[in-house]
């Protein structure tokens, strides 16, 4: 993940955990999320962006099911721009 991204390997914690507060999902322990993200975070491209995730019990409850963020393209502010991801 950490060559799709714009930010410090230092930052990456921070920001994406913000990513998945911002969810405003009382079940998720963002405590995990900023424990387990890092730059080989579990991630795959989609259309609309990127989308980091986490499976069941590693976050959340397991009724909360799998915990994402997808993180649009246009967010270069977190992102490399598109055109270099694309060998």
């Amino acid at each position: 993940m950490g060559d799709l991204l714009s930010i410090d390997e230092s930052q990456i914690k921070t920001k994406l955990t913000n990513e998945f507060a911002s969810l405003n999902k009382k079940d998720v322990d963002l405590n995990s999320v900023y424990k387990l993200l890092g730059a080989d975070s579990k991630y795959y491209l989609t259309d609309a962006g990127v989308c980091v995730y986490f499976n069941q019990y590693e976050v959340a409850c397991y009724a909360a099911g799998r915990i994402s963020v997808t993180i649009p393209y246009s967010r270069t502010d977190l992102l490399k721009p598109i055109e270099t991801m694309i060998p």
